[in-house]
């Protein structure tokens, strides 16, 4: 049996410090986008936010609090066909107000929309990135 759910719901991350938002660079061959918020797949019966704690401990090995749902969006692919529900939720790490080195992933942190203008992101990561930067000011 399959610990996925379909369509596949994913959890994504808009860490938070001293006003910026971070980012992270995927593998760009998939062709869907090369940044995003981090995040990924919830397995079936386990809680969205105790999804993005440990899908965060395992892309970046940070402890994050999720804080609030942020932006909800459906993606279809069409390398795949599927369909995916991404939840974007503003979270706070136990860094408090540093910036944390990311040794074994590209990342940026982004403090203002018009960061974005030249990244090739992933669905949903803009408007999600521009609800949070704009609640924050």
């Amino acid at each position: 049996m399959s610990s996925e759910i379909k369509p596949v719901v994913v959890v994504a991350a808009c860490i938070v410090s001293k006003g910026y938002v971070l980012l992270t660079k995927r593998d760009s061959n998939l062709q869907r986008g090369e940044w995003e918020t981090p995040g990924g797949k919830v397995r079936l019966g386990e809680p969205l936010k105790n999804a993005l704690v440990r899908e965060i401990k395992e892309e970046l090995n940070w402890i994050v609090v999720p804080i609030r749902l942020l932006h909800a969006q459906i993606n279809t692919y069409a390398d795949t066909g599927e369909d995916y529900l991404v939840l974007y939720y503003e979270c706070t790490t136990s860094y408090g107000k540093v910036f944390p080195v990311l040794p074994s992933v590209e990342s940026k942190w982004i403090g203002h929309i018009n960061g974005l203008e030249h990244l090739f992101c992933l669905p949903g990561t803009e408007e999600a990135m521009s609800k949070i930067l704009n609640w924050m000011r």
